[in-house]
């Protein structure tokens, strides 16, 4: 899984995104999309 992962994305990438993406790929799309928000809204905050 972690192989599919890395090969999709840039090594350059956070971790945390990796697993966020690898988790959040088997969610339906509306708890993909509350995911990716909560996401960003998080990232904004520790700015």
């Amino acid at each position: 899984m972690e192989h599919e992962i890395r090969a999709i994305l840039p090594d350059t990438m956070p971790k945390v995104e990796k697993i966020t993406t690898s988790l959040t790929s088997h969610l339906p799309l509306s708890l993909r999309l509350g995911a990716a928000t909560l996401f960003t809204l998080v990232e904004e905050s520790e700015k």
